[in-house]
């Protein structure tokens, strides 16, 4: 595969008088994931934070 190493959370959206949907949000388009991945209050500012880890490397990705 091609394909970039690509990271996404996705965003629930309400909206009056419409479904629920996800929209898509990139976080990062050469992390990717690999097989780790934890969501933690890494920097305890009562934000969830992520980190993965993959071919590329580790990565942490602090809520702001």
């Amino acid at each position: 595969l091609n394909a970039p190493a690509v990271l996404y959370w996705f965003r629930l959206v309400h909206e009056p008088g419409q479904a629920p949907r996800y929209e898509p949000q990139l976080l990062d388009s050469e992390a990717g994931v690999g097989t780790q991945v934890v969501v933690a209050d890494v920097n305890e500012d009562g934000l969830p934070d992520i980190l993965t880890a993959a071919r590329a490397g580790a990565f942490l990705f602090l809520n702001q």
